[in-house]
């Protein structure tokens, strides 16, 4: 089974960034020009989440998941730069959450708070709601950056993040620890669900309120206008709080069951371990499915798109007739200088002895072979480790690091003489 979610998760998130990466671009570039139909108050929460998850993606998937799989021991991997890569891709994510949860009060305050409705949903407020919550999450995981240690100091560098023993037995660290547990994942899973009940109620009571004050009986279909205007906006709430509630469903239930009470199964192949793979890519592919939800439930997205992938097909056309113009009188040039200029290389060569000519072979038998010394490198990797999660964003780093760092240093030539 070990062996099936490595590589799994090996073609898993590559799979994953290639599509995500440019979609949470192009869903940036669409909505920030504010021409699909949104209030400016619902496009700044929309830009802000689709900004978070792209930055999920490039430090998650690509500076960690990706860079273990594909790029072993590299610069990535010196303790430093590890360390700040974890606490942005910490951060990174409780934004992106957090994000969710104020979006979903902004269309709670929307639909059940008229009164309210118009002092809080605006787009000043909006920005500052965001740019407070980006601000607490980042200086909230900065203590992080100060868990780790190295794990082998190779040539004078630090290797690997590996957590200090104090960060699980220090009051400080132990209390920091449960703190970051209850405000991610648990707070905001708990919220959106409660958020979203109170909608589903408000909207259930307000409709048969409605139905009542128009006098429409059972047997009748009159449309009503105020929830037709609405219908957008609680459709596009009710996709994107629910998609995160499901995909976020099997990490929280792992968090609940096996990190809080402090369970961490020493078997790679157990089947707790397995439940928490899962979570981890269904969190990540949350980071994706935003863009695909405002393509499918809003029609002026998808026409957004459209136009804006026509014009730039257009320019791209435009600009390759524009070089070939450009090129043709260089390309002729070349042509025929190439048949002008190779009889004067192919005469004398065909007036050569054989004796002169010289054998690629020989050239490539000349060259010294490189030798590996790999004496006391494997007694100072000999040690393996296993890491499992046990905040807010897992590491499944559980494979042998001794094979892993010796693959990676030869792959690397700093081991070569």
């Amino acid at each position: 089974m070990h062996g099936i979610i490595l590589s799994t998760n090996k073609i898993y998130y590559m799979v994953l960034a290639v599509i995500g990466v440019p979609v949470n671009l192009l869903a940036i570039m669409v909505l920030s020009r504010g021409n699909c139909g949104l209030s400016s108050c619902t496009t700044c929460y929309l830009v802000a989440m689709a900004a978070s998850d792209l930055i999920v993606l490039i430090s998650e998937v690509i500076l960690r998941q990706i860079n273990f799989y594909y790029f072993p021991l590299s610069f990535l991997d010196i303790t430093p730069v590890c360390s700040i890569i974890y606490v942005l891709s910490t951060a990174a994510t409780s934004c992106s959450v957090w994000f969710t949860v104020t979006f979903s009060f902004d269309r709670f305050v929307t639909i059940c708070c008229q009164k309210l409705k118009t002092k809080y949903c605006t787009k000043r407020n909006a920005v500052v709601v965001l740019s407070t919550t980006c601000t607490v999450m980042c200086l909230m995981h900065v203590p992080f950056y100060f868990r780790y240690q190295p794990y082998r100091i190779l040539y004078n560098l630090p290797w690997l993040c590996f957590s200090k023993p104090s960060y699980y037995t220090e009051p400080i660290w132990v209390g920091f620890k449960w703190f970051i547990t209850v405000f991610h994942p648990l707070l905001p899973f708990i919220l959106i669900l409660l958020l979203n009940a109170l909608t589903v109620r408000h909207i259930i009571v307000a409709s048969r309120v409605r139905k009542g004050l128009r006098g429409q009986s059972k047997g009748e279909n009159r449309s009503d206008p105020e929830m037709s205007s609405r219908r957008m906006s609680i459709i596009l709430l009710f996709t994107i709080s629910g998609s995160f509630i499901i995909l976020w469903l099997i990490y929280v239930i792992n968090f609940i069951c096996k990190i809080i009470p402090g369970i961490y199964p020493v078997d790679d192949n157990h089947s707790l371990h397995a439940f928490e793979q899962v979570g981890v890519m269904l969190v990540n592919l949350s980071c994706c499915t935003n863009a695909f939800i405002y393509g499918v439930t809003q029609s002026k997205f998808r026409y957004q798109i459209k136009k804006t992938a026509l014009k730039y097909q257009l320019t791209a056309v435009r600009q390759l007739d524009a070089e070939k113009q450009l090129a043709q009188p260089f390309v002729l040039f070349f042509f025929w200088s190439f048949f002008l200029v190779l009889p004067m290389f192919l005469v004398p060569m065909w007036t050569k002895t054989n004796g002169s000519s010289i054998s690629f072979s020989s050239i490539l038998s000349s060259q010294p072979r490189q030798s590996t010394h790999l004496a006391g490198l494997s007694i100072l990797l000999s040690k393996d480790t296993v890491y499992h999660s046990d905040d807010g964003i897992p590491n499944n780093y559980n494979l042998s690091f001794s094979s892993l760092l010796l693959n990676g240093l030869l792959n690397h030539g700093a081991i070569v003489s």
